[in-house]
């Protein structure tokens, strides 16, 4: 499990700097942009398919090298009541980092996560 969490933050790591290389350009996106109705599409995909079906849409959305870590990164979403994406950023044209809002329980919890990729090919990464 260690090699697999050091090899999860490498790959991280890596993709922060592929995005960073060559032109660098960060900037804050709408959450009306059609990036964050593609962000949306994906937690309402991982919200209901539930803890027991999101193994399929880890499959089809995540980064195939990360599937176990996404596993339990994403479980969180896949139990709360609620979820609410409050900021979308971009870094570069292939990182986008998204803050969300979760609610369990009447409890709420922020959670950080990068995706990569653009368009309607966007991958969940892991945390940020």
């Amino acid at each position: 499990m260690h090699n697999n969490a050091v090899a999860f933050v490498m790959i991280l790591v890596a993709a922060f700097l592929a995005a960073c290389s060559g032109e660098y350009e960060q900037s804050r996106l709408d959450l009306n942009s059609p990036q964050a109705a593609k962000v949306n599409a994906m937690i309402a995909d991982l919200r209901d398919a539930g803890p027991d079906g999101m193994e399929a849409v880890i499959a089809r959305d995540g980064v195939p090298e990360q599937a176990d870590a996404l596993k339990q990164v994403l479980l969180p979403i896949a139990q709360a009541d609620d979820v609410q994406l409050t900021r979308l950023m971009a870094y570069g044209d292939n990182i986008l980092a998204v803050n969300i809002l979760l609610t369990t329980d009447g409890q709420q919890k922020a959670m950080n996560l990068l995706l990569k990729g653009k368009g309607k090919n966007v991958q969940w990464l892991g945390m940020q």
